[in-house]
């Protein structure tokens, strides 16, 4: 029996600025890694020393983001400026230039010692003890001198395995380029193609992959969603640093689901192994489909998803010694998958939001367009939209729905920011390689039907007849 799931408002999190939004995101990269289950108690304790270097703060400030996060979530986590900001206040210029000069002179060189040092001097008869260190932390960082990569002996990392507890405990998600096709729109050229794709940790099982015409953010969001609807609803997310998985919007949208989302540090994709294993078994079908010679983009995804069905989710995994497909299921009947409740609201956190204030002519101004309103000028609304047809926008007022307004004035039709995330080759068609993906599809229909046949009615009859 699956269990549902209501999404929660985004409220909290869209109440922020974009620059608190952003400082918010920043912290949550951070802090996250240490909220996990994966890390040894020494690959914790250097994760929470390079969260506090690479933050410019001390370990009990790193403590008390923690304790925020736990209990009241990622909208927490922006730093309150004072009205004073970046005005010095106790720390003397000199002994700022002083406590630079020690730091530098010796990398090894902490800021503890390099301030015990300086309790030693005549010259600096300042009491240290009333300054927090994350002060010192801000008064260098404003001076330009980072603390980070001073250590010239690079520091041994450990790595192990680690597999999510059950299945959509944990998915993986990346994109790469995909292969050339005819381009629609200028039959005589081509155009490259780019992939999406989802896997789920526990399972191997590929919850949803699909080629797109651009890596674009709602190409992305719209091949979670698919999984989501087909799968239900994971519990965290594991992905790379790429503007897609780290846009405010998408960011959002997890926040309302209840996802939590994990990114992996720069250059260590060793972190997404399970996806990284199937973009590398992915290149023996684009070798392939590069030479089936395939004119559209629905007949490579109808190949991509026979074959994923037939060549990956059947077909036993070495590291598990199950098919991904038995795997999950077997999985999901000892721990319910979770599901979406409201599917009207599920796909409207896919749209895009932004803040905007009503004219003094009772227009909305928006991506060089005007919306005309019936609401009075200088009144604040979010709009919500589908990025890729932007002629019509839902205003909402206090949480609370105005309407959809028209574009009285429409000089552009799709939103221009939209965040992508990546760089050409064609081959001579295949026979063997037509003949190939006809066999797969083939194949992969026939399953399909006999998994349709297989379901009796026989049984609903007979109940709904004694009823």
């Amino acid at each position: 029996m699956n269990s549902l799931v209501k999404v929660k408002p985004v409220n909290d999190i869209f109440d922020l600025s974009p620059e608190k939004l952003k400082d918010a995101q920043a912290k949550y990269i951070l802090l996250e890694p240490l909220l996990s289950n994966y890390l040894s108690p020494k690959e914790r304790a250097n994760v929470f020393n390079d969260a506090a270097m690479t933050a410019g703060v001390s370990h009990r400030t790193i403590c008390r983001w923690l304790r925020k996060l736990k209990s009241l979530g990622m909208h927490s986590l922006p730093r309150k400026v004072r009205k004073d900001f970046r005005i010095a206040r106790t720390i003397p210029d000199h002994v700022m230039q002083r406590l630079k000069h020690l730091l530098s002179e010796n990398p090894d060189r902490s800021l503890t010692m390099a301030l015990a040092v300086m309790r030693e001097e005549p010259e600096f008869p300042l009491d240290f003890s009333k300054i927090s260190y994350s002060t010192f932390y801000h008064r260098l960082k404003a001076m330009g001198f980072s603390l980070t990569g001073r250590d010239k002996e690079n520091e041994k990392r450990t790595y192990h395995r680690f597999e999510a507890l059950f299945p959509n405990h944990l998915w993986q998600g990346d994109a790469r380029m995909g292969i050339p096709l005819p381009n629609p729109e200028k039959p005589d050229k081509t155009r490259l193609t780019h992939l999406f794709a989802w896997v789920d940790d526990f399972s191997r099982k590929v919850m949803h992959a699909r080629y797109y015409w651009d890596e674009k953010l709602p190409r992305m969001e719209d091949c979670f969603r698919n999984a989501v609807l087909s799968w239900g609803i994971p519990e965290r997310l594991y992905c790379d640093n790429g503007s897609v998985y780290i846009a405010h919007q998408f960011t959002m949208l997890l926040d309302s689901l209840g996802v939590r989302k994990i990114h992996h540090p720069p250059y260590q994709a060793w972190c997404k192994g399970k996806i990284e294993a199937f973009m590398k078994t992915l290149l023996r079908f684009q070798s392939e489909a590069r030479q089936a010679g395939f004119k559209t983009i629905e007949e490579l995804n109808q190949s991509l998803i026979a074959w994923i069905e037939i060549e990956y989710n059947n077909k036993i995994h070495s590291s598990t010694g199950e098919t991904p497909n038995d795997r999950f299921r077997n999985g999901s009947e000892k721990k319910p998958l979770r599901r979406v409740q409201d599917l009207d609201q599920f796909n409207s956190l896919f749209f895009f939001r932004e803040e905007r204030v009503i004219d003094k002519s009772g227009y909305i101004r928006f991506n060089a367009n005007l919306y005309k309103t019936p609401l009075m000028p200088g009144e604040i609304v979010v709009i919500r939209f589908d990025p890729f047809n932007i002629s019509q926008i839902a205003v909402f007022q206090n949480d609370k729905p105005v309407g959809i307004v028209t574009a009285t004035k429409l000089n552009q039709d799709r939103y221009a920011k939209m965040p992508e995330s990546i760089p050409h080759s064609c081959q001579e068609v295949s026979e063997s390689a037509q003949r190939y993906f006809e066999r797969i599809r083939e194949k992969h229909l026939e399953t399909t039907r006999k998994n349709a046949d297989s379901i009796s009615f026989s049984g609903i009859i007979k109940e709904k007849q004694d009823e």
